[in-house]
């Protein structure tokens, strides 16, 4: 009965929000983590990882996480364009009938 009383970030790692998609929530993000120098180096490691190809200065960086303080609702990307997922499908089949498929 003791863990019951214990605050929800003790309990759990994260939820799941099957909710309406506008009015899906961010977490408010202390401001302890943003001056933490190490998760800021990794988190900006981890950015470079990702998809876009280009790589944020250090002020966009920091006016990411400004503008999420700013606004809590998580804005949701736009679908893709049909014709974009058309010419990159038909690009993969082109590939692969030449025989340069990725591997």
């Amino acid at each position: 009965m003791d863990n019951l009383q214990k605050p929800m970030e003790d309990l759990v790692d994260a939820l799941l929000y099957l909710g309406p998609k506008d009015l899906a929530l961010r977490e408010q993000f202390p401001a302890y983590i943003v001056l933490d120098a190490d998760y800021m180096a990794e988190a900006r490691r981890g950015e470079s990882l990702g998809p876009g190809g280009r790589t944020l200065t250090d002020k966009e960086f920091y006016q990411q996480f400004v503008n999420a303080a700013e606004n809590p609702l998580f804005p949701m990307p736009k679908p893709p364009d049909p014709k974009d997922i058309q010419a990159a499908v038909q690009g993969c089949l082109d590939r692969k009938s030449r025989g340069n498929a990725p591997r």
